[in-house]
């Protein structure tokens, strides 16, 4: 993550430049340590909001013949079989009870 954000401070600071404006600071240490703070409803919020907001602000252009075009992201997450984790998400419906991230195989 940490080159996600230093290509990003970088993009950031090539255009302040080009705008006659300082360069920000490229250690994003304190943004990391923040972020991690942020609680997941936060960040799904956040998310969410922008989504709409983009889609409200589209030109009329960018629909394809007439419609909105949704974008789907596959990506997936795993995580250790922890009691916390299943707590916090619990196993699908249709899984074999006991069956989790490395405990057995179906």
């Amino acid at each position: 993550m940490g080159s996600l954000l230093r290509d990003a401070v970088a993009r950031v600071n090539a255009w302040r430049v080009e705008h006659s404006k300082p360069k920000a600071d490229g250690n994003t240490a304190a943004y990391c340590e923040a972020r991690q703070r942020l609680p997941e409803a936060v960040v799904a919020e956040i998310a969410r909001r922008s989504g709409q907001r983009c889609q409200a602000t589209a030109d009329s252009n960018w629909q394809w013949k007439g419609r909105n075009v949704k974008l789907a992201d596959g990506t997936t997450l795993t995580m250790p079989d922890t009691t916390e984790n299943q707590k916090a998400y619990p196993q699908q419906r249709g899984q074999k009870k006991g069956c989790g991230f490395r405990s057995c195989v179906v």
